[in-house]
């Protein structure tokens, strides 16, 4: 069993390297908000903690309710975001076909930018719950 600074220090780093994009996204974010004024500084911070916050509790639900699940069907999880992009790359395609133009994307107003928080940071939900009680090996 390792030290507690050990695991201290391991989640610091798990925690950086995690989420290095989302400097890049705030920053766009906030030269958006200096260029056009949308979304307002307050949103863009109070969004990216109620992002956070809906990340850290369905994180911890994972690690609980995953302990439920045998391993072997894990790997269905995976074609939720998978089924997800598909449906939006044919909703796309079809309106292209039609000669329709797609709207700039946005993340406008505080649940805008909450909910980009959270799909920034939802691929990084695999890293954080913690290792299988059945198996004594990390989920992968």
């Amino acid at each position: 069993m390792s030290s507690l600074p050990a695991q201290v220090a391991t989640a610091v780093v798990l925690f950086a390297g995690t989420n290095a994009d989302d400097v890049v996204v705030l920053a766009l974010l906030n030269a958006s908000s200096r260029g056009g004024g949308r979304p307002r500084l307050w949103e863009i911070w109070a969004g990216q903690y109620a992002g956070y916050s809906a990340l850290v509790g369905v994180s911890l639900a994972a690690g609980r309710g995953l302990a439920l699940v045998p391993d072997r069907w894990l790997w269905l999880l995976a074609l939720i975001p998978l089924g997800l992009g598909l449906v939006n790359l044919v909703a796309a395609i079809r309106s292209l076909q039609r000669g329709e133009q797609l709207p700039p994307p946005s993340a406008g107003g505080l649940l805008g930018v909450a909910a980009l928080a959270i799909v920034n940071g939802a691929d990084d939900l695999a890293a954080y719950p913690p290792s299988s009680p059945r198996s004594g090996r990390p989920r992968s």
